[in-house]
């Protein structure tokens, strides 16, 4: 038998493979670094809501300045008066979008304030043709998670 393939004794220091300390090093170490990088994950799931609201949000302001311009044009094909009492309810919101907001997911209220149109009337005055009321889009199970949404007023 050849020297290279004898086998070798257990008590040989030329043994490969890692002491119990160094496998308990890299154990902790790798807890250390969940501990620190979970608490980032856990916080997507906000995020997500906050970026679901904000698109809802700024869906509303862009079909609002669609609509507002079809009314402006004289077309009334495809676009709807916004000229009553309550601009900012999903049920006047959904009369111009494509795609229906769902009042399940998301609750749509004014800002409220002493500017005009800040309480979501657009009925307020004789002239409110382009009064811009700005409405808060929240997350119904989350209602801390807002975004603002601008909606012109269309006689």
């Amino acid at each position: 038998m050849s020297a290279r393939f004898a086998p070798r004794s257990l008590g040989s220091s030329k043994n490969a493979g890692f002491t119990l300390i160094e496998l308990i090093m890299v154990i902790v170490i790798l807890g250390i670094l969940a501990a620190v990088a979970l608490p980032k994950f856990l916080n997507l799931s906000n995020d997500a809501k906050q970026a679901a609201v904000s698109g809802v949000a700024a869906s509303i302001s862009s079909a609002a300045e669609i609509n507002f311009a079809g009314r402006m044009t004289g077309g009334t094909n495809g676009s709807v008066a916004v000229a009553d009492a309550t601009a900012c309810s999903i049920t006047t919101i959904n009369k111009f979008m494509a795609t229906p907001i769902d009042p399940s997911k998301f609750a749509v209220a004014a800002l409220g304030g002493a500017a005009p149109g800040a309480d979501g009337n657009c009925a307020a005055g004789a002239n409110t043709n382009g009064l811009v009321v700005s409405c808060a889009v929240s997350d119904v199970n989350t209602p801390t998670i807002q975004a603002t949404a601008s909606i012109a007023c269309a006689k």
